[in-house]
Formats: structure tokens, sequence, C-alpha cells
């Protein structure tokens, strides 16, 4: 990522079930990528009070942009 130099990539697997459930089950190789990069301690991820920091939101969407911009070059 041009914006985090040095940035080191870490595969990750996800215990709890996705929507890549169902493409799985129909023997699709599936993958998950996120977009939300933010600290440990702000992760509210699946629990009563889930949220994320309103300053993640941007950079992520920026993400994504990039991302689908770079995987759709001709």
């Amino acid at each position: 990522d041009l914006r985090h130099p040095g940035l080191e990539l870490l595969p990750a697997m996800a215990a709890g079930a996705t929507d890549n459930l169902h493409f799985r089950a129909a023997g699709i190789d599936s993958y998950a990528i996120t977009s939300l990069f933010m600290h440990p301690e702000d992760d509210y991820a699946h629990g009563l009070d889930e949220r994320v920091p309103a300053d993640a939101i941007v950079p992520a969407l920026d993400f994504w942009y990039a991302l689908i911009r770079e995987l759709t070059a001709s």
C-alpha cells in the first residue's frame, strides 16, 4: 500500500461463518479482505456496541477505490 510503505501483510482465518460459506460449500475457493485499519483496542466487531472509529471510514473507502482500480486496470 503506497500510504503505508513496509506494511506487513498477515494471513488470518476467521472462524465464524461468512457469506463465503455458500461459495465454499459449492467448491468455490473464497477469500476475504478487510479495508479497516485500526488499533485492536478500537475493534468492537460483533459486540453489543459493534462499531468502527469514524476516522477509519474514509481510509477504508480509499483502499477499496484503489484496490478495485488496480484489479480492473487493463
